[in-house]
């Protein structure tokens, strides 16, 4: 037999163990028990977010960015660490926008950077 391959009379058993938990209210003990007795045991990793960021510069410019720990690249930027937004402090951050895969993250700060997702940065968020 396949090691993957479920048991009919195994596959049974979990659906009417989820058609008789459907009928009981949902507290946490409820949930823990369907958990150990019928959901597979996954690993799950830490998720992992990309963010691509908008700040809003002192000479009402914008500078657009892209990092995966908000908190501090933010506090790089207020610390005047980042040459290039160093002489425009005060930053406001006008907005972030968090992705799961790096590199959708990573295009879409280029489309920002380009000709037409300036239009759309101005369009939407009023910066220039």
């Amino acid at each position: 037999m396949d090691r993957y391959c479920i048991p009919c009379a195994e596959v049974e058993r979990r659906r009417l163990a989820i058609l008789d938990f459907q009928v009981h209210p949902l507290t946490f003990t409820n949930i823990s028990i369907l958990l150990k007795q019928i959901a597979p045991k996954f690993h799950l990793k830490k998720l992992k977010y990309y963010f691509v960021y908008i700040l809003k510069c002192a000479d009402n410019k914008s500078y657009t960015g892209y990092t995966q720990n908000l908190k501090a690249r933010l506090r790089r930027h207020h610390k005047g660490y980042v040459k290039s937004t160093k002489k425009r402090r005060p930053l406001l951050l006008i907005t972030y926008i968090a992705f799961s895969d790096k590199w959708s993250a990573i295009t879409y700060e280029k489309y920002l950077k380009s000709g037409s997702g300036r239009a759309t940065l101005y369009k939407r968020y009023w910066v220039h």
